[in-house]
């Protein structure tokens, strides 16, 4: 997700503005993690972020033997490593600021059976249209309030 924004801003310390933009995105990554990650291991997944159809047969033993059809989750692990253990972490490269969600979770959930198109990674950190609305609106309210700004108007452009 990437965040432009233009706003008259009252003359403030370099410091300042990327001190607010770091709390800024923090806050949005904590807010992912707590609120759409959890969205990703249940079943309206699939329509909800566009995942990949997966085996016929493999669902239906999934279902047989572990009661279930979540995507991203066969025994669990995964699912509860994901939502327990995390950390978060801001860097700037080349003046651009970022924060992440970093997540463990078990290695073989970054392998990929051969000619297999599913890319599990990939699904978990997928955000629609509506949480990046949603995640920009939270980023641009935190980065006014830490500078100070109050009555702001939206004009950023996502891209």
């Amino acid at each position: 997700m990437k965040i432009n924004v233009k706003a008259d801003l009252p003359s403030l310390s370099e410091t300042k503005i990327r001190a607010s933009v770091r709390a800024a995105l923090l806050h949005a990554a904590a807010e992912w993690h707590s609120k759409f990650l959890p969205e990703h291991f249940k079943f309206s997944a699939y329509s909800r972020y566009g995942y990949m159809p997966r085996d016929r047969k493999y669902e239906i033993r999934k279902a047989r033997h572990l009661g279930h059809r979540k995507p991203l989750v066969y025994s669990g692990t995964t699912q509860q490593m994901a939502m327990s253990e995390v950390s978060f972490r801001s860097t700037s490269i080349a003046g651009m600021q970022a924060s992440q969600a970093v997540m463990a979770v078990e290695d073989y959930f970054f392998q990929r059976p051969r000619n297999s198109p599913i890319d599990k990674a990939e699904e978990l950190t997928t955000i629609n249209e509506q949480e990046q609305a949603h995640l920009t609106d939270i980023v641009e309210k935190r980065f006014m309030e830490g500078i100070g700004v109050t009555g702001f108007t939206r004009r950023s452009n996502v891209a």
